[in-house]
């Protein structure tokens, strides 16, 4: 008997994107990062990337690609996240794709999944098609192959759903939990008695077949998928009783699931790829071990599902559970599908009383908002499509790649011919109005116990922006009121957060852009010069998915007034939309008093100089009259303030607009430190805890100056020029202070790889000897690097650099120099935690042979 053994992470976070922006917003609840995505990929995703090996002393022996010996599915809207945000984990995981398609005879490590994870039985089937097409679509995309299955959200399936996934060849099995299955028989004989499985007792060692049915309920025996059952004790052990904290103990338990009797066995696990490091903190390094160590010890082969079937094509069928009235049953719910529409009994978080009858009058909501969007997508959609939700379909090739070449491919294959320019937006607006669609029914909006949660509140911004479209293409419309009228009905746990309609209004409407709010973002940006980190094409600056013209700019300066007045352009990059606009900003009191005025340029009886002139004469008269009032009579328009810039750039312009006070504050908290540095010493040497009063000033006015010494490091690598810096570090340790800021220390991590790199590029004794120094001066100074990434780039060095030198050594084919980089090199290695006893052992001989010989090197 052979013994196989499948991992398969379902990594998935939802779509979190505004729609009116395609960013993230600052999500506070993920502190210290930006957002939930940032965070788990940091926790997880990086991790598994890059996954460490340890020792008995806990030294590095191995950092591994955990995605090339598991099976996976990443949702394809993290997967553009990470390909935006996260380059290096992207790379990973799809060179782990085609490095397993090797290992594993042409059955990669990656599998599809639909789209954007809606509960597929409670989607109309032409919904679930989209779902399937669109999934698979990006996986090709992104993996440059068909996917052999199709990760079901939640594994949610009835037998409509599997019907529809026997339409597509290419996939050939899928995962469920054992849960899901009613009953199964050996294959091919039908008289054969059924044996119930419905207590979980279904064998999960081998794949099922499993048919699809006509309207009878017959089955159609040319079209079948089969399924893998996961091993549901081991699932439940990994995820929630912390398995991985013990990968000999976890592997004893998949050993005790082979059983006995003669054959080759497969032993699977499925469950949330967050649990190998977000759920459970260090679960990518249990799950390395568990692959690379303990499973070569007990001669169990990782696999992937599509590799065993090969070879082990199923000897039974099965039938799947209904689920009430023939709804289906998902992995994470007792009661059929009942979590994503009722309130079935299933919660996750929140108080244990709150009730979740929310549920359903939300599903209606959308439920009634689909079909309406449908009707307007057929309507509008007519005249400018061949065939509007073939149209649909055939949209992922722009939702992947949004240039003018794509979107006119998709245009010439779907598009009636000749439309006009506006009709060409008017195409794109009814796509639109579709994905919103889809994404509204993102299964998390369901999944936890209130309905003001982020991820509630994130599906109902997918359906205020479909209402938003579809209204600007129906004159006289009005969904967003019927639509209100059955969020009212669903009752938030939360007393101030009343209902569906409040939480609509007060945490939806906000995050509603239009280009008005884009041009103030725009002026805003121009009078603080905030524009470094934004996006450029074609000489036009680009505010997320708006790309901004500028026709004209001035700007008038008096006496305590700044004013900058404009002209611009703005199109947005999804719609094609575009429209004119002029602004004009006025500045008082370093932002204090700030007003932007907005409008639009079509306005025939409004002139833009005579205005502009108006201003200027007006801001130059020094009149005592009320500047915000006074504007808004000559220009018109909206008005903005700071208030209404989008989150992170108004993070930024408060950074900007404190920067000048913050260095006269600097000034005077060292003349504080100067002052009392005697008194400070005497307190510390007293072992008595300084007052915050008297530490503040000496812990800015030493970060301030290691970071300024520390800036040099681009060109001066030698640790006698850091006196000063060091210096200020042993004034900070006789404080008991540390100065360890993110400013200081991501400035020398900075400069530090980019030495490894240079180390990496050109393996000699300079660039050794400038990173070996590095390292001395960053333990002079008490800095306490991040290891991970640093670790990931010396690891490379070790593997591609120092074992071809030692080869080369060994050979006696090198000189001292190349030695001596070797030397440094591990040593370094060691510093930061590695084993490097297995480099050590291949020099032994060579180095024996060179003590007995004091002169074998010239």
């Amino acid at each position: 008997m052979k013994k196989y053994l499948t991992v398969h992470g379902h990594f998935y976070q939802p779509p979190r994107e505004n729609p009116w922006t395609e960013a993230i917003e600052y999500q506070p609840s993920a502190h210290p990062y930006h957002d939930w995505n940032e965070r788990i990929a940091h926790e997880c995703y990086f991790p598994n990337a890059f996954s460490r090996i340890l020792d008995a002393g806990n030294r590095i022996v191995d950092i591994v690609n955990n995605y090339q010996s598991i099976s996976f599915n990443f949702g394809p809207t993290l997967m553009s996240w990470l390909e935006r945000h996260a380059s290096e984990v992207y790379q990973r995981i799809l060179q782990a794709d085609q490095e397993s398609l090797s290992r594993f005879n042409g059955h990669g490590s990656a599998i599809a999944q639909c789209y954007n994870h809606i509960i597929m039985p409670l989607a109309n089937e032409r919904d679930q098609h989209t779902q399937i097409r669109w999934g698979v679509a990006d996986f090709r995309y992104r993996f440059k192959r068909d996917p052999e299955s199709i990760w079901l959200p939640e594994t949610a399936i009835n037998q409509t759903t599997l019907n529809i996934l026997t339409e597509y060849p290419f996939i050939k099995y899928i995962i469920l939990s054992p849960y899901q299955a009613q009953r199964v028989r050996p294959l091919g004989d039908p008289n054969a008695a059924w044996q119930s499985v419905e207590v979980g007792d279904i064998d999960t060692r081998q794949p099922y077949r499993c048919y699809a049915r006509d309207a009878k309920g017959n089955p159609i025996k040319e079209r079948y998928i089969d399924i893998f059952f996961y091993h549901g004790d081991l699932a439940r052990g990994i995820s929630f009783e912390h398995l991985l904290q013990n990968a000999g103990h976890l592997a004893e338990r998949i050993e005790h699931a082979y059983g006995r009797g003669d054959g080759d066995k497969l032993v699977s696990v499925a469950t949330d790829g967050e649990t190998y490091g977000h759920h459970q903190k260090y679960g990518d390094m249990g799950l390395a071990y568990l692959l690379h160590v303990e499973a070569q010890l007990r001669h169990i082969i990782p696999t992937t599902f599509g590799a065993y079937l090969e070879t082990h094509p199923p000897t039974h069928e099965v039938e799947l559970k209904p689920g009430p009235g023939g709804e289906g049953t998902a992995w994470s719910c007792a009661h059929g599908v009942g979590r994503w529409y009722r309130d079935c009994g299933c919660k996750t978080g929140g108080d244990y009383r709150w009730n979740q009858a929310w549920r359903r009058p939300l599903r209606d909501a959308l439920n009634w908002l689909r079909d309406r969007l449908a009707e307007v997508t057929e309507e509008t959609g007519a005249a400018l499509f061949h065939d509007v939700w073939e149209a649909r379909n055939g949209y992922i090739q722009v939702i992947l790649d949004r240039s003018d070449p794509s979107r006119n491919r998709f245009l010439e294959t779907y598009a009636r011919s000749g439309l006009s320019r506006r009709e060409v937006q008017q195409a794109l607006k009814v796509m639109e109005i579709q994905r919103q669609s889809q994404l509204m029914f993102t299964s998390c909006g369901w999944f936890f116990t209130e309905i003001s949660g982020i991820e509630t509140v994130q599906i109902l911004k997918y359906a205020a922006r479909g209402i938003q479209l579809a209204e600007s293409l129906v004159p006289g419309l009005n969904l967003e009121d019927t639509f209100l009228s059955y969020l009212r009905q669903a009752k938030s746990n939360i007393p101030e957060h009343r209902d569906g309609e409040w939480i609509y209004n007060h945490f939806v409407k906000p995050s509603v852009v239009d280009f008005d709010k884009v041009v103030n973002h725009y002026a805003m940006c121009s009078m603080f010069n905030t524009f470094n980190h934004m996006e450029q094409e074609n000489e036009q600056k680009k505010i997320f998915i708006y790309f901004v013209n500028e026709t004209d700019q001035q700007l008038f300066n008096t006496e305590g007034v700044q004013c900058i007045v404009g002209k611009v352009n703005i199109k947005s990059e999804i719609t094609l939309e575009e429209e004119a606009f002029a602004f004009a900003l006025i500045n008082r009191q370093h932002g204090e008093k700030l007003h932007c005025h907005v409008r639009k340029l079509k306005d025939s009886f409004w002139d833009y100089e005579q205005a502009k002139a108006r201003l200027q004469a007006l801001l130059q008269s020094n009149d005592d009259v009320d500047l915000k009032e006074e504007t808004q009579r000559i220009w018109g328009g909206k008005i903005f303030s700071l208030i209404d810039m989008f989150y992170d750039e108004r993070r930024r312009v408060a950074e900007t607009l404190i920067q000048s006070e913050l260095q006269d504050l600097s000034k005077a908290y060292r003349t504080m430190y100067e002052k009392y540095m005697g008194l400070n010493l005497t307190i510390a040497r007293l072992d008595v805890p300084l007052p915050e009063a008297i530490t503040l000033p000496a812990k800015i006015t030493l970060g301030n100056i290691l970071y300024d010494e520390l800036t040099r490091l681009e060109s001066v690598v030698d640790i006698n020029a850091y006196r000063k810096a060091m210096e200020a570090a042993r004034a900070a340790k006789r404080l008991n202070i540390s100065l360890n800021g993110d400013a200081a220390v991501n400035l020398f991590l900075n400069h530090f790889e980019k030495y490894l790199l240079r180390l990496y590029l050109n393996f000699n004794k300079e660039n050794a000897r400038r990173v070996v120094t590095l390292i001395e001066l960053a333990d002079h100074l008490k800095l306490d690097l991040p290891q991970s990434r640093i670790q990931n780039q010396l690891f490379k060095i070790l593997k591609l650099r120092v074992l071809p030198a030692i080869d080369k050594i060994v050979k006696e084919t090198a000189d001292k120099n190349l030695y001596d980089v070797v030397n440094d090199t591990l040593r370094m290695a060691y510093r930061f935690n590695f084993n490097i006893k297995i480099y050590k052992d291949r020099l032994r001989p060579f180095e024996e042979k060179i003590s007995q010989d004091p002169n074998y090197w010239p």
